[in-house]
């Protein structure tokens, strides 16, 4: 309940870490994707399943090929600050 910050982790151990303000601002949010246009996402688009946030881009998105959600109060750092 006091969790700050939601690391998506995919598959290979690739982590992106977003705030939860962020998530909750208007116009925003995130959604656990596994399907586009009516078919099953390719794992060329991150399928079986990825986290997309609509307005953000590239590696800040959220994970692709996504194995899990973690919802924490401490930024963990991320693949790209490692």
């Amino acid at each position: 309940p006091d969790a700050r910050f939601v690391s998506t982790v995919a598959i290979d151990g690739f982590r992106a870490t977003i705030p939860l303000d962020f998530l909750a601002t208007d116009g925003f949010g995130g959604y656990v994707v596994f399907a586009m246009n009516g078919s099953d996402l390719t794992p060329a688009h991150g399928g079986p399943m990825r986290f997309l946030v609509p307005g953000l881009y590239g590696q800040y998105n959220g994970a692709k090929w996504l194995a899990r959600l973690e919802f924490r109060r401490r930024h963990p750092g991320d693949y790209w600050t490692q």
